[in-house]
């Protein structure tokens, strides 16, 4: 008697749980894709006299991850994110001292790569009830990174007589060990195949450096474009 109320239990415990896990709808996919990387930069001039402007430019870099997906209703999910991503950006500085007609250009190139997770709310809105697994969908999150490396190239250029000097050099430890922000976006599924575009918004100043924090924070931002696939288990 009691191995039978045993197995029903079991049964039903079974049961619940394939209720639960259809009910869930849990799904993985993988993801590669193209990032345009900007760095927003705050700086002050410590030089009165000097006169300064600047202009962002974003690096064309590369991403690729995967993540899981669980499905609590027929139109929201929510998304976990594990991801490589190359951040970074290319910045110009040009200094005109007002006391000497010589000006110099600074152009600082930022290549800061990241271990990221994601952490994505999703609204779905079905394509149609023929197409399998295929809907539009809009994404709103947070991301927290961690870092792995990061180097900056500087090339300098002054008036005089047409001077260049480049140089490369490693500033994982001028930067902090952590980044996060917010992530938008949205896509669609067809099938299977994964199409999305979002804009990462970094909220925290990466800069660890006491002597650099005096005139300078900077921020990661982003445009990423991805495609991937998406499947069930």
């Amino acid at each position: 008697m009691k191995s039978k109320l045993l197995a029903y239990l079991l049964l039903v415990l079974i049961s619940s749980e394939l209720s639960y896990s259809q009910k869930v709808g849990l799904s993985f996919g993988v993801f590669t894709g193209i990032n345009l990387s900007t760095n927003y930069y705050t700086y002050e001039i410590p030089d009165e006299n000097s006169d300064a402007s600047f202009r962002n430019d974003p690096r064309t870099v590369f991403s690729i991850g995967g993540f899981i997906s669980a499905s609590f209703t027929k139109n929201f999910e929510g998304r976990f994110q594990l991801q490589y991503a190359d951040k970074g950006g290319v910045v110009e500085i040009n200094v005109l001292p007002s006391q000497n007609v010589t000006s110099l250009t600074r152009t600082f190139t930022n290549t800061i790569q990241y271990l990221q997770f994601s952490l994505l709310p999703q609204l779905n809105l079905s394509i149609g009830e023929s197409l399998d697994n295929s809907k539009v969908f809009a994404i709103a999150g947070g991301y927290f990174s961690t870092l792995l490396k990061a180097k900056e190239n500087i090339e300098s250029e002054t008036s005089l007589q047409n001077q260049q000097l480049t140089t490369e050099k490693k500033v994982t430890d001028k930067l902090n060990s952590s980044d996060m922000g917010l992530i938008f976006g949205g896509g669609v599924v067809y099938k299977g195949f994964l199409i999305e575009v979002r804009y990462d918004l970094g909220l925290s100043d990466i800069v660890k450096d006491p002597d650099v924090e005096k005139v300078l924070s900077i921020s990661n931002n982003s445009i990423n474009f991805t495609v991937g696939y998406t499947g069930g288990f």
